[in-house]
Formats: C-alpha cells, structure tokens, sequence
C-alpha cells in the first residue's frame, strides 16, 4: 500500500476539520459575511468569489478577461506569463504548469460559468468545494512570479511582486 493509501485510511471518515481555514483569506471575509446569514446565499458566495478570483488573475498578467483563449495565453507552458512551478526546466514543471491551465479553464467552464449564467442550487459543501479549489488557484496564481513579455523593450520590463494583499 502507497503511503498516501496508508495515510488517507487512517483519517476519520466523518471529520472535515476547520475547512475555512484552508480557504484563502482573499476569500475569507466574504465567507465570513455569508456564514452570519440565518440562511446563507452559497450561490451569491462562489458567484461573487469567481469574479475576484478572475480580476486576481487578471491583475496579476494583465489578461484582458478571463475567458478559456486568455487562461490558455497566460498559463501556457510554452510561453507563460505567469508560472505556477519556481522554473520550466523539467517535465515535471511543465506538466504542472499545463495542470495549471488546466484547472484555471476547467474552474471556470465548472464552477464560474454555471454561476455566472443562473442561478444554481449551492449548499454549503458544495460551496466549501469550490472555495477551496478557488483557494488553491488563487494561491498559485499570485505566488509566483509574472514572466516580461518578450516583445517588450529591456527597460519596459516588469515584474509582479507576489504582494498583493493575499496570503
């Protein structure tokens, strides 16, 4: 048995733990307001934390929106303007870095579009589901480093500090 098996059978089956405390504290105030509701809006919740995540990723690359072409521009692993991994030297960096994309394009064909277009039936675990996948896209998104563009002149290029405000 793989250590990761070992490890997953020895957790209570029934114990989700403190899970908004995984959420990422761009998210987390919003959370907050939403939870202080005799009967909470999960719908409003992930719609509204759908937008902020796509104006994160586009403040962090400058993307003109996040539609999939855009997600597809910014995560490439050809020529990315912003990379997940520390470098794009191995396989492995690339393939998280296509992963990344990925997730970006399959969050928002899953979560931010459904959302965007009706209103959904959300509860709170579905809700706490897609906070915490928001969670890990944001926290990819903004701790890494954006790539210059390599159209622009040497004294034009920028990079983005990862502090913006996020944890």
């Amino acid at each position: 048995m793989a250590k990761a098996e070992a490890y997953a059978l020895q957790l209570p089956a029934d114990d989700l733990g403190e899970l908004e405390g995984y959420i990422h504290a761009r998210f987390r105030p919003r959370l907050a307001l939403a939870l202080q509701q005799d009967q909470p809006d999960y719908h409003a919740l992930i719609l509204t934390c759908c937008v902020d995540l796509a104006t994160l990723v586009r403040q962090k690359s400058g993307a003109a929106n996040d539609a999939d072409g855009e997600i597809g521009r910014v995560f490439s692993p050809n020529r990315p303007v912003i990379t997940v991994p520390a470098a794009l030297a191995t396989d492995t960096d690339r393939n998280i870095q296509r992963g990344s994309l990925l997730l970006m394009q399959g969050w928002r064909a899953f979560i931010r579009n459904p959302h965007s277009h009706e209103v959904r039936p959300t509860d709170r675990e579905y809700a706490m589901h897609a906070l915490m996948l928001m969670s890990l896209l944001a926290a990819s998104s903004t701790g890494r480093r954006q790539i210059p563009d390599r159209g622009s002149r040497l004294g034009e290029r920028s990079r983005c500090s990862s502090s913006l405000g996020v944890s």
